[in-house]
């Protein structure tokens, strides 16, 4: 074989292909697949390849197989191939001759191995195919996926597993040390049609004037179906069989040695004759496409009705969730609603003045049991109101955000089983709008504050520093100053009739 040429090594790099690409649902023709090759190949009544494995069971051991018994044996053979197409196989010798052509197709890289062939397919990263002129029988025909598959495990006994196809030089190398035959013809095929070496087969095997790579024998050529099926087979014997003697050579072969047979041109007409479906092959494929479509439509229902129902789980999942943290309190859950869907108009600033001021003014309304009541609701400990001024009437600067300094330093009556400020904190956590007024001061947290604070004070030996209100003045130093300790305070400033706001606890 003489050596390539720097011509030769650049037409290696570009890659041909010649791998058939349609959308989904569209049949493969006879044309497509060059039928009447695939017929001649098959139909070829020679027994002079080797038979490298043993013989299937029920069969009769044969030396020398016909090329199709030789690749059906082949690729049956193969640890990949499952038992549900090989017992098929066996069983029905159409089936068998069906599933061996579409594997030669695939063998060649005809049939892309994004391609299905059953119409019940679901994944979007393959496309269904009807193949009409080989789906004749009830037979699966895998997909091309699986039928590459078994094809890369197709190696003889001698061969390592899993090692990578020999070339085309050193197949001829193998055969030339007497091993026959060097390779499985699965293995052939896969070096003499890759993109790297189709091109230098056919220069050096193929008549100059053809113009052809090796591959192009599978692709509508205007050449014969029955010359390229010939020189098809002499390329095959000659691997793997012999390089002389070659059954399948005609004059121009036999006066050439190393050429193949000559392709006999077609013109037009010649070309149209060839490869032509039948009426039923039509209309079977047009039904197998619509089936497809009624598929894929009836799959889409279900994907939307499937997506409607994850999205209603979220919904109820979600609504659980804010159940859960608002303590199921009608209140807190409509406070939330009226925060995330604001009424239409006016500023967001002057709506948010507006709904804080109001619940400060709706709180300071609720009655003592009210408050208590509310407070029971959130999280099932009684809390009492905050402590209002001793005159017992509401002062008007409570709205405003900062205090007056005798507002301030009231603390709550004896008794009160308040919170402290990790409680307060972890329970405004679940129950407060994180869109309302931040600025809304809390009475428990207000109350724990002053409590620690005068603890603090009365530590150190002095009265806290009383706040400054908005009029810019300091309480009077004879405000009263209530301090609370813990459940052991005792009131002594007053008489059991005395108001609980009036009193005064050491």
């Amino acid at each position: 074989m003489p050596a390539a040429t720097p011509a030769a090594n650049k037409q290696q790099k570009e890659k041909k292909i010649i791998a058939l690409k349609y959308t989904d649902g569209h049949p493969l023709t006879r044309l497509d697949l060059q039928y009447d090759l695939l017929h001649h190949i098959f139909s070829d009544p020679h027994k002079v390849f080797t038979n490298p494995y043993p013989t299937n069971p029920g069969q009769t051991p044969q030396p020398k197989l016909t090329f199709k018994d030789l690749y059906l044996n082949t690729i049956l053979h193969s640890p990949k191939c499952s038992r549900g197409p090989r017992d098929k196989a066996l069983e029905n010798q159409d089936f068998g001759t069906e599933f061996a052509k579409m594997s030669l197709l695939t063998n060649v890289g005809r049939i892309n191995t994004t391609m299905a062939f059953f119409p019940e397919l679901r994944t979007q990263l393959r496309t269904y195919h009807p193949v009409p002129p080989l789906q004749k029988t009830d037979g699966n025909l895998q997909d091309a996926p699986r039928i590459k598959n078994i094809l890369k495990d197709c190696f003889l006994p001698s061969e390592g597993k899993g090692a990578p196809s020999p070339s085309p030089t050193e197949i001829l190398a193998r055969q030339n040390r007497g091993q026959s035959p060097p390779t499985t013809v699965v293995n052939l095929l896969f070096a003499i049609t890759s993109p790297s070496h189709s091109p230098i087969v056919a220069r050096n095997h193929l008549n100059a004037g053809y113009n052809l790579e090796w591959a192009d024998l599978f692709t509508p050529v205007p050449y014969s179906s029955a010359s390229r099926a010939q020189a098809f087979l002499w390329l095959c014997y000659h691997y793997l069989e012999s390089t002389t003697g070659n059954p399948y050579a005609d004059e121009f072969a036999s006066n050439h040695p190393g050429l193949a047979p000559q392709l006999v041109p077609l013109t037009s007409e010649a070309m149209e004759a060839e490869n032509v479906d039948t009426g039923e092959e039509l209309a079977w494929g047009v039904q197998m496409a619509e089936k497809r479509r009624e598929f894929l439509a009836k799959v889409k229902v279900e994907k939307e009705q499937e997506e409607r129902d994850k999205a209603k789980v979220k919904e109820q999942e979600r609504e659980r969730l804010v159940s859960g943290l608002t303590g199921g309190h009608p209140k807190s859950t409509a406070r939330r609603t009226s925060s995330a869907h604001p009424h239409p108009g006016g500023s967001s600033r002057s709506r948010k003045n507006k709904h804080a001021s109001g619940s400060r003014t709706e709180r300071d309304a609720l009655s003592p049991s009210a408050f208590s009541l509310r407070n029971r609701e959130l999280d099932g400990r009684p809390l009492s109101p905050y402590s209002r001024s001793q005159s017992g009437t509401h002062d008007p600067r409570r709205s405003t955000t900062r205090r007056s300094a005798s507002d301030s330093y009231h603390l709550p009556p004896p008794g009160w089983p308040r919170r402290t400020l990790v409680d307060n904190a972890f329970q405004l956590a679940l129950t407060t709008d994180p869109l309302a007024d931040s600025g809304e001061e809390d009475e428990d947290a207000r109350c724990d504050y002053i409590f620690r604070l005068h603890v603090v004070n009365r530590l150190r030996g002095r009265a806290p520093t009383p706040e400054t209100d908005e009029t810019g003045l300091t309480p009077s130093a004879s405000t009263p100053i209530n301090i609370m300790r813990h459940s052991d305070s005792q009131d002594i400033s007053a008489s059991p009739d005395t108001p609980p706001d009036q009193r005064r606890f050491y």
